[in-house]
């Protein structure tokens, strides 16, 4: 409705219509409105009269027709008379085909044509020329009902040119629209309110990763259905309930890409922008890892940062400055006057001149200082500026660092203390100390090594070893310090110093030290030893005598040893051979009185070359398997007779679990075991001995225990038992006799295989000798045959055949042991020197050579070495050594030398037997070889 002039209104119907020039531009906008009131009216008053409604009719502002069926022209108002040029009222009862309908005759002839046969309301565009313009009309065919009842069709045709016009108009916006929406570097979509997607741009399509014209009318939430729970879905809903803007962020999940989203209200819906932020966002991201990184590290490094504006006065501290200067951060007002303040009072105005003056210089500075923080304690820092200056060189900020350095400042006073003790303490060494460097400047040294040298401290600290010492001397040092610097390692030395005339004799110890930049300098230290020298050497000249005076004693014992074994030996022998020949029992009572004798000389002479070996420190003990009831049993029968004799009972009980086969010295074991059974024979007047062995397997040791009915001892008497040549008291040795060793003896033999003998014991109640062992298990040897005893007055037969040579010089011995070979049957040759051996061997093949290792010309070794030397394999005979030394090394230097068998002197008849018995089988196994 339009208002008139008057202010009246009125209905109108407006068209416009713009005028382009030749170029295509837009001059001007014809509008043209319609005045349809009256239209209106007659439409309201169509059923009051006709004329009123033909009045409508004609002022419809539409072409009308009616038509009968067969084209007949019932009705046509003055609109249509006006479109087709015509008079309605002429035409009345033409048909349809008769008018001047021109282009659009096709069209409306054939909508009437379908309505009649339909029966129902079709419509359609035409186009009509009207005075020389072409118009266009929507037309429609509607079949009415008549009072007559034939069927009418009633034509109506709209002219929609101007409609035409704007739909054209608007479709030429809309795509000016699009391809202005579509040149933005945004997204855009545009959606109604169910969210449906009305228009997208191109880069709104490629954010949701399809076409637009697959996108258009489709949900936005089908399309990103992941988004529907997020923020972007909550944004849109905020916008459409509140009609008004929003803006959310917006991730896309397939592409990886951020958006800044800003959401409008508009008709009917939503205009969305989606603005790509992923490099901002990234930078962003960057940007706060980075400072999280920078804070993290000043905390780590306990370094703060701060920034000063210098015309403003603003200034920005980190996190970590407030901290070092013990505040949470922001903690207080970020000022440089505040921040002065957290210093100690004295020290405020010097660092802030020091400010002041880097900026006026336009100077970095550097400046340490101390903090004095809330809670009382101070602590070091260190504080760095640089001043930054504009184009025209004018300070306009200054940026720098706070770091906590109290941790380094402490060592550094600790390391001062330290190095002031250190070179206290050295300067308090009795000898010279220092520290070289690679270039051969002194870096330390110490009081006595200035008095050496003759100069002070601080004409020596810096300068070169080369002022002072000789250049020989200087040469040789510096030599000597590279040497360690290359190899890395510590060298000690003696070095003459000191006046040639009294020269003193130095140790010097030198070695790398590691300073700084890795560079290694040279340390050392000296003592002086002059003293120690001469003290050495006088020890040297000490151990010479000692060990001349050992070697004296022990070739003492030796010789007296040899020289007392070869009588013995004659007298041992002789008896023997007395006792098998028909004596009276007076006789055999003398000959078994000089076997007592002559045994107890013999184990008297054994006991002190035992006791002198352990003194000197030669015991080798042997270290071979050996069957332990074998050695228990050995020991009660060499004991047995005399037990009986005195009628004692001799009992011993070995432990069921204990190993049947041991690894030690048996010999040894055998001694001791002796030795305390033999003491307890002798000081047990009545009753019994026991001997019983235990063994402990976690430790594999082995405890004897030789319990006795004796006559004990009183505590003093246990103190001295084991000490060198002491009895029990003087009574006991005139009653009992013995030298006082063989305790002694047997407990330092104990102890040398790793055990211990202990004793324990009560005056006139026995004694309990306690004996422990370490022997560990071994496999069981094979039990060797034994050779049946021999027949000392069997004649001589096959198994005594054998071609015997005997070597000795003393003539004594010669008897004896000839005698002793006739009695077992023998027959042999007897020589006096170890040349007159060699030959009769070279003369005659002997089966048996009993060689006596000391004798004039040539010894027994020697020859023995020639025979092997020189005689054939199937002429070598069984050579058996005899000598009157008894000691272990004896033996294996016999054995060494090519010898068989051995024998001590004196010579026992059974021993002698037992090893002759051995030498076939040995010839035999030697020639299958």
């Amino acid at each position: 409705r339009y208002i008139r002039a008057d202010g009246s209104l009125f209905w109108g119907d407006l068209s416009v219509r713009l005028v382009h020039d030749d170029d295509g531009k837009v001059t001007a906008a014809v509008g043209v409105i319609a005045d349809i009131s009256e239209r209106k009216s007659a439409t309201s008053a169509l059923h009051e009269n006709q004329a009123r409604y033909r009045d409508l009719i004609d002022h419809a502002g539409v072409a009308i027709g009616v038509f009968t069926s067969d084209g007949a022209i019932q009705l046509l108002n003055a609109e249509a008379g006006r479109v087709l040029g015509v008079a309605p009222q002429e035409v009345l009862g033409s048909r349809l085909a008769e008018l001047p309908l021109n282009e659009a005759a096709p069209g409306i002839l054939a909508l009437f044509a379908e309505a009649l046969a339909t029966g129902k309301v079709v419509h359609g565009d035409v186009h009509h020329t009207l005075r020389g313009q072409q118009r266009a009309f929507w037309v429609s065919a509607s079949p009415l009902p008549s009072a007559s009842g034939e069927s009418v069709v009633q034509v109506i045709a709209h002219d929609i040119s101007e409609r035409k016009r704007m739909e054209e108009h608007l479709q030429e916006l809309s795509a000016q629209t699009s391809s202005l929406l579509d040149s933005i570097t945004e997204a855009f979509i545009a959606i109604d309110r169910d969210c449906t997607i009305r228009y997208i741009n191109r880069h709104g399509a490629a954010l949701l990763g399809a076409p637009p014209q697959a996108l258009v009318d489709r949900s936005l939430w089908e399309v990103i259905p992941e988004a529907r729970d997020g923020d972007l879905h909550v944004a849109l809903l905020s916008a459409l309930e509140e009609e008004a803007p929003v803006e959310v962020d917006y991730h896309a999940p397939k592409s990886n890409r951020w958006f800044a989203v800003r959401v409008y209200p508009s008709p009917g819906g939503l205009s969305t922008y989606f603005q790509d932020v992923t490099e901002a966002r990234t930078m962003e991201l960057e940007s706060r890892e980075h400072m999280r990184r920078l804070a993290a590290a000043e905390a780590i490094a306990h370094l703060g940062s701060w920034e000063l504006d210098i015309a403003t006065g603003a200034c920005y501290l980190s996190d970590e400055f407030y901290r070092i200067c013990g505040y949470e951060p922001g903690g207080y007002e970020p000022t440089l006057e505040r921040a002065l303040q957290c210093l100690v009072p004295e020290e405020r105005e010097y660092i802030a001149d020091q400010v002041n003056q880097a900026i006026a210089n336009r100077s970095p500075y550097r400046v340490e200082g101390r903090l004095g923080l809330p809670d009382g304690t101070i602590r070091w820092v260190q504080s760095l500026g640089e001043v930054i200056c504009d184009e025209s060189d004018t300070p306009v900020r200054i940026s720098g660092s706070l770091l906590d350095i109290h941790e380094r400042k402490e060592a550094e006073r600790a390391l001062r203390e330290s190095e002031a003790r250190f070179a206290a303490f050295l300067d308090h060494f009795p000898g010279p100390a220092f520290l070289h460097g690679a270039d051969g400047r002194v870096l330390f040294a110490n009081r006595a090594y200035c008095e050496q040298i003759g100069r002070p401290a601080e004409r020596v600290v810096g300068r070169s070893f080369r002022e002072w010492l000789p250049p020989p001397q200087a040469i040789e040092c510096e030599n000597q310090n590279l040497e360690i610097i290359r190899d890395n390692h510590v060298r000690t030395h003696e070095q003459l110093t000191g006046d040639p005339a009294a020269p003193k004799t130095c140790l010097v110890t030198r070695f790398p030290v590691r300073g700084a930049h890795d560079a290694i300098d040279v340390g050392g230290i000296a003592f002086d030893i002059t003293a120690r020298k001469a003290l050495e050497a006088d020890l040297r000249r000490a151990r010479d005598a000692a060990n001349a005076a050992s070697q004296a004693k022990s070739d003492f014992l030796a010789t007296m040893s040899h020289e007392l074994r070869t009588p013995l030996n004659a007298v041992i022998g002789m008896a023997e051979l007395l006792k098998h020949t028909a004596l009276s029992a007076q006789q055999e009572k003398y000959i078994t009185t000089i076997q007592t004798s002559s045994d107890l000389l013999l184990a008297l002479i054994s006991d002190v070359l035992d006791f002198s070996k352990i003194e000197a420190g030669e015991l080798d003990l042997e270290s071979r398997s050996f069957e332990l009831r074998a050695c228990v049993l050995a020991a009660r029968s060499l004991l047995a007779q005399q037990a009986a004799d005195k009628g004692l009972e001799l009992t011993v009980d070995v432990d069921a679990s204990a190993p049947a086969t041991l690894v030690g010295d048996a010999t040894r074991v055998l001694q001791i075991l002796v030795n305390l059974m033999s003491n307890a024979v002798k000081f047990t007047e009545r009753g019994r001995i026991d001997l019983a062995v235990a063994h402990t397997p976690d430790t594999d040791a082995v405890t004897f225990k030789i319990r006795d009915t004796g006559i004990g001892m009183s505590p003093d008497q246990q103190a001295r038992i084991f000490k060198p040549f002491t009895q029990a008291d003087a009574s006991t040795s005139r009653q009992y006799g013995g030298t006082g060793l063989g305790l002694v003896i047997s407990r330092r033999l104990a102890r040398a295989m790793g055990g211990e003998l202990r004793l324990e014991s009560a005056l006139g109640r026995g004694s309990t000798f306690t004996l422990e062992l370490p022997l560990r298990r071994a496999a069981p040897a094979p039990t060797p045959s034994r050779a049946a005893p021999p027949n000392f007055t069997a004649p001589p037969g096959e198994h005594h055949a054998l071609r015997i040579l005997l070597a000795e010089d003393n003539p004594t011995n010669q008897v004896v042991i000839l005698g002793m070979l006739k009695a077992l049957g023998y027959r042999a040759d007897a020589v006096q020197s170890g040349q007159a051996a060699l030959e009769a061997i070279n003369e005659r093949p002997y089966d048996v050579v009993l060689m006596d290792v000391q004798m004039p010309e040539r010894d027994g070794l020697d020859t023995t070495r020639l025979i092997r030397h020189e005689l054939a394999d199937a002429r070598q005979p069984f050579i058996v050594a005899l000598t009157a030394h008894s000691a272990d090394d004896d033996r294996r230097r016999c054995l060494d030398a090519g010898m068989d068998a051995y024998l001590s002197k004196p010579i026992r008849i059974d021993r002698l037997a037992s090893t002759l018995t051995r030498a076939p089988r040995l010839r035999a196994a030697s020639d299958e070889r």
